[in-house]
Order: C-alpha cells, then structure tokens, then sequence
C-alpha cells in the first residue's frame, strides 16, 4: 500500500468511516486513539511505512523439514546442527524471506536439489546479511559467498562457477567461526539422504 504525503482531496465517505469526538474531557486522548487506529488499518505513519513485511514465520518457513545434520570442518572436527530442509520449489523460493532479523541468526537453511544446479541465490526481502555455502554432491563445500542485506539500490544475485547439489544459507559469521571453508570441508550427505527425490 502507498502512502500518499501533501494535500490530499477531501476523501469520500466509503469502506470504513469513523466518527471523532473532538471536544470536552478526554477528547485527546480519543483524538490519539482514533488517529492510531487509522495508521494501523492504513499501514502508514505521516509517510513513514509500518514494517509488516517482517515476520515471526511464513508458510513456506512451516512447511521446511527440521532435520539435524552434519558438517566436517577444516580441522576435520563435526559441526552438528539443526537445519530447516528446503527440498520443493515453493520452499526453496521462500527461503528466509520476510522473516525478522532475530529469526535468520538463529536458524539455517539447507536447499536440496534433486539434481545439480548452476542457479544464483538473491536476498531480496531478506532483513538480514548472511552466508552460503555452495556444496557438490558429494558434500564437497564449492565456495562460502557473503550476502549483502537486500536494499532497493543493490538487488545483487551470488553464485558459484561449478554446479552444485545444496546450498546452505546461515547467519554472517557463521562457517568463519566453525573453521569451515571451500575445498577443505564437507557435508556429510549420509545425513541428508531421503530428503530429495533422486536424480
């Protein structure tokens, strides 16, 4: 919904009118009350979008698979955990999208693709920066690629120059600090077999 700013035209008294009482004790109060009411209905604050956009879950985050898994670091030492298992193509293309900051640091996705993919990931609608990992299909991690936070101004797609069976998308910060890195770790794909159909 756009918010329009500046002199507007008298609006005409359709969908939902509401009566104000202006004078007399308590009338600021209800005045505020009013006014508040019809910000939230609108979406607007004097031009100023409320963020509806970010969410505590999607339909698409619901229906994710919640699978454990395994990863073997640099140092050859197992990093477990807890993914949601994006593994069909309406949840894969939800991804993290509009979920609230609090949300993506504390939650991974691993895609699954029944076959190898040369498709490049993007973070629009993603309200917070994060890091994926491009791994073959046999667990081999391709690259780790930094995303930016998504901005009108920077609707950047990133990708790798080899094909890939998963990507695991996690919180910035996250394979740096569990000594995981390209060509030197792995998925341990035992742990993930069932969830994709075979190619």
């Amino acid at each position: 919904m756009r918010c329009h700013r500046g002199n507007a035209a008298r609006p005409r008294r359709t969908g939902v009118w509401l009566k104000v009482r202006t004078r007399g004790r308590g009338a600021p109060a209800i005045r505020a009350a009013a006014l508040l009411w019809v910000v939230l209905l609108s979406g607007c604050t004097s031009g100023l979008a409320l963020r509806g956009d970010c969410r505590s879950s999607t339909d698409a985050w619901e229906e994710m698979q919640t699978k454990s898994v395994r990863l073997v670091n640099d140092e050859r030492r197992s990093v477990w955990i807890t993914t949601k298992v994006a593994d069909d193509a309406v949840e894969r293309a939800g991804g993290f999208q509009h979920l609230c900051p609090e949300h993506i640091e504390a939650g991974y996705i691993l895609f699954v693709f029944e076959r190898g993919q040369s498709a490049a990931f993007h973070v629009w609608n993603v309200h917070a920066p994060l890091d994926i990992a491009f791994i073959s299909a046999d667990g081999r991690f391709l690259d780790v690629v930094q995303m930016q936070e998504h901005s009108d101004t920077a609707r950047r797609v990133y990708g790798v120059d080899a094909p890939y069976r998963y990507a695991l998308e996690a919180r910035r910060g996250f394979f740096a600090d569990h000594a995981l890195s390209p060509r030197r770790s792995r998925l341990d794909v035992s742990t993930v077999r069932g969830l994709a159909p075979s190619s």
